[in-house]
């Protein structure tokens, strides 16, 4: 009996390796990738005091996600705090902004208005770096990538860690 239960085990296993994830999977996975992005990305020094922000603007479930994994977390001293906007006009100053696909018209607008303000623009648009992003996640695959623009990042004043830089799909 132990045998057969090891066996379905293995044979789900190995069947759901080459399904695409649902949808839930990949915000877990947005989750822990956006944590850390902020712990290894670094901010000027006068962001590295208070609350760490991150704000969400649409994917309530990514937020659910980052409240569940994330709140009572630090970075660094700084205790993190997940912010839900629910209009563009709501978008506070935080350390890192995710703008999730359906919302990828405001992108532009959103980089253009917190360029130099240390802030990390994360979009899910196949322009989003192009539109000011620092960093865009994409599906490749069947698998949730992400890639980064070095140049948007030095706009920022983000240095963004070497080990992040290796794990892009493509670094502009």
């Amino acid at each position: 009996m132990k045998k057969l239960i090891y066996i379905t085990i293995l044979a789900l296993t190995f069947m759901s390796m080459n399904a695409p994830a649902p949808q839930d999977g990949r915000n877990r996975l947005k989750s822990l990738m956006l944590y850390q992005f902020a712990t290894q990305i670094d901010w000027p020094k006068e962001f590295k005091t208070g609350t760490f922000l991150i704000g969400v603007y649409g994917n309530e479930s990514l937020y659910d996600e980052l409240v569940k994994n994330h709140s009572g977390k630090t970075v660094g001293s700084q205790p993190i705090k997940i912010v839900k906007f629910n209009t563009v006009s709501d978008i506070k100053k935080c350390h890192i902004l995710y703008v999730a696909e359906d919302k990828s018209s405001s992108v532009k607008s959103l980089a253009s208005k917190f360029k130099s303000k240390s802030t990390l623009v994360i979009s899910e648009s196949p322009e989003g770096l192009e539109n000011g992003a620092v960093i865009n996640f994409f599906a490749q695959n069947n698998r949730t990538v992400f890639e980064l623009s070095k140049t948007n990042a030095q706009q920022n004043k983000l240095i963004i860690n070497s080990r992040i830089v290796s794990y892009a799909a493509n670094v502009k």
